[in-house]
């Protein structure tokens, strides 16, 4: 029996997607709560869950800013998965590319601001898995927030609440400690949501645009490292059994998760869920 409560805090361009899966594989659908879509309101839509559907819940996940644990009953603890900003900002770009029908797009012209016009010129939001700490309103990009130093500290300070911090690089290892912390054991994952288009080598000029406007992102992202090298030296998990958790091609597992992003997705819709 899972007696933790757990709120997945998806930051963009972290293998998040990829980590939905995992999750949807592990638990009973009606366990979970999931905001897929962007969604700073989602506190206001879990305040609009039944008594019984929220005490159902064992996970709370999805594309939303700190703070969700305040509407939700009894105690909850945090995980995330953080990624070093200079690559997360590369290839949230290249990702925005691939979604015509959205605000970001439109921003950047379809690909006709170019990436370092787009980071020079504040296009697309600053410091994002920072703001994502801070709030709904930091991520308002119709009225932009500018970030203070208090701002960033707090971030940091609330960062290390979290009960796991993952990184994007070592997401197996992370996967793998995660999954003996909760018990999980369908472990095997399809990479979901990459981004199509990939940089090789990224200019000078722009990794030091990037660097210079990321600094709160780069400062959690130190802390994230140290977090996960000591926890990954503590625990002889993942060492001890390194093919229990990876990507694979089997058609099979590409079968059963797409069953169960389905299948869950219809309980969600039956239980009056209003995040899909």
């Amino acid at each position: 029996m899972r007696l933790k409560k757990v709120i997945f805090l998806h930051m963009p361009k972290t293998a998040g997607t990829t980590l939905h899966s995992l999750i949807e594989r592990n638990y009973p659908c009606k366990q979970i709560y999931s905001a897929r879509r962007p969604a700073i309101s989602v506190a206001d839509r879990i305040l609009r869950l039944d008594e019984r559907r929220l005490n159902e819940l064992s996970i709370v996940k999805g594309h939303f800013p700190y703070g969700v644990h305040e509407v939700l009953p009894g105690y909850w603890e945090y995980f995330t998965f953080l990624r070093n900003p200079l690559k997360r900002v590369v290839s949230d770009y290249n990702f925005v590319l691939t979604q015509p029908g959205s605000g970001d797009y439109q921003l950047i012209n379809g690909g006709k601001v170019p990436i370092d016009k787009a980071v020079k010129g504040n296009y697309l939001l600053d410091n994002l898995q920072t703001r994502f700490l801070l709030g709904g309103r930091y991520l308002d990009r119709s009225n932009r927030v500018e970030i203070t130093k208090a701002d960033g500290d707090l971030a940091l300070t609330r960062l290390k609440r979290f009960w796991f911090i993952g990184l994007q690089e070592k997401f197996d290892a992370g996967v793998g400690i995660l999954a003996t912390k909760l018990g999980w054991s369908r472990l095997m994952y399809i990479r979901r949501n990459p981004s199509s288009a990939k940089m090789s080598v990224i200019p000078v000029n722009l990794k030091d645009a990037i660097n210079e406007r990321e600094v709160y992102d780069w400062a959690l992202y130190r802390y994230a490292r140290e977090f996960f090298s000591s926890i990954e030296r503590e625990s002889q998990v993942f060492r001890s059994r390194p093919d229990d958790v990876g990507c694979t091609s089997s058609k099979y597992t590409a079968m059963q998760t797409y069953y169960r992003y389905l299948l869950c997705r219809l309980i969600w819709l039956i239980k009056g869920d209003r995040s899909l």
